[in-house]
């Protein structure tokens, strides 16, 4: 589950810059996850919400948008999402 790494570096970033920057509390962490990433966003989610116990990110949440893969075909130039590693129009 490579989640819970993915988890722990973005818990351990944030809470340099919290440092860095004298914030207090932190509400709610932005993510963008690319469709071809693998990550599984509910094991995110989890993996997060497991290791920000104590932290100055407890109670946060994370907000995920998933971003999709386009392409655009050298034959036609349609844009179109690809899926599976399947770059056909």
């Amino acid at each position: 589950m490579h989640e819970l790494a993915i988890a722990n570096s973005i818990v351990n970033t944030v809470l340099k810059q919290v440092e860095k920057q004298n914030l207090g509390r932190v509400n709610a962490v932005g993510l963008r996850i690319g469709a071809l990433s693998d990550v599984v966003p509910e094991a995110l989610e989890f993996g997060f919400s497991a290791i920000i116990a104590g932290t100055a990110l407890e109670g946060a949440r994370l907000k995920i948008e998933n971003v999709p893969v386009l392409a655009t075909c050298t034959d036609c130039a349609a844009t179109f999402g690809v899926k599976e590693l399947v770059f056909a129009c």
